[in-house]
């Protein structure tokens, strides 16, 4: 990315899904991004369906787009910086 290309989205994926992936995905779209959680490389703190599904949930009512790693572009599809 060049410096002075204005950022539009944010990919978010890691651990504590119901703490730390959540606050940052729901402070991006306030903020005014374009947000995607990648769902299969987040981890919960509390794993359990409900605790999870109310995540999910409340992130797509805010405007997060939930997706998965295999749609994100494979390495042969960028082009090398160099």
């Amino acid at each position: 990315m060049h410096q002075h290309e204005p950022v539009d989205t944010i990919v978010i994926a890691g651990l504590a899904l119901d703490y730390c992936v959540r606050s940052t995905a729901l402070d991006g779209i306030a903020l005014g991004y374009h947000v995607y959680v990648v769902w299969d490389a987040c981890k919960p703190v509390h794993t359990e369906s409900d605790a999870v599904q109310n995540v999910e949930s409340a992130l797509i009512k805010a405007g997060v787009r939930i997706i998965r790693a295999s749609q994100l572009l494979s390495p042969c599809d960028v082009e090398p910086t160099r």
